[in-house]
């Protein structure tokens, strides 16, 4: 196979991964785990976007509601992940007072979407993995205070989902597209600010929660089932 030909499989394979969505049958950890190998393809063999542009300039921008959550760590989660995957995304506003929460992904509808479905499945995956941690210290140190685990814990799994997500999107060269830029300034005209914050108490807890994270990000079992390994 020569070189162009051999380009245009790796293209067609990494169009065929985003095609890997929930609407087409997929489960969501299948979706997100394409999206996510999706991106790595794009990394390992430097596709330009321009490359990729084609099968999506048609599409509308969209906004998707990821599903309702709590806890302040999810910001630095959608945060990341809207940068990750083209995006833009705002807390909707009638709930921002809310214990839960419900994330807007504004983007391009195949990036919205695979935006939606990673925030859900890592979100998901975090709160699983916090909560073994907190069972793991209770097994250990018997009375010892678990309250401050948890959210360390997710603190450190969003940062390590962000040191992953960051590291590809660099290489990538990630930009939002300008008309989604737009949209979102237009949607957002005259909104206010909203900070959320979490207090680290558990160092430990965040350092296995932030390379639970980076390993979440990378879900490298993934790619063998998709016969897409290097």
């Amino acid at each position: 196979m020569n070189d162009t030909a051999s380009r245009e499989s790796v293209i067609a394979k990494i169009k065929a991964l985003f095609e890997r969505t929930t609407e087409n049958g997929c489960t969501e950890a299948e979706a997100i785990a394409a999206a996510l190998a999706a991106q790595r393809l794009i990394v390992r063999h430097n596709v330009t976007d321009a490359e990729l542009t084609e099968h999506r300039t048609d599409e509308p921008v969209v906004e998707l509601c990821a599903s309702a959550v709590s806890g302040n760590w999810s910001s630095t989660l959608a945060g990341v992940i809207a940068r990750s995957f083209r995006c833009t995304v705002y807390l909707e506003t009638r709930r921002k007072r809310s214990k839960m929460k419900t994330y807007v992904f504004m983007g391009c509808e195949t990036d919205a979407t695979a935006a939606r479905a990673a925030f859900d499945y890592l979100y998901r995956v975090g709160t699983e993995l916090a909560n073994q941690e907190a069972r793991r210290q209770r097994d250990l140190y018997g009375s010892y205070s678990s309250r401050g685990i948890r959210p360390s814990f997710c603190m450190g799994f969003a940062r390590g989902v962000a040191d992953e997500l960051e590291r590809q999107s660099v290489a990538l060269m990630v930009v939002t597209p300008q008309r989604v830029e737009d949209a979102f300034a237009e949607r957002t005209a005259g909104w206010g600010t909203y900070s959320l914050h979490t207090s680290l108490t558990d160092p430990d807890a965040y350092g296995n929660g932030r390379r639970a994270g980076r390993d979440a990000a990378r879900a490298r079992s993934v790619e063998g089932q998709l016969g897409i390994c290097a």
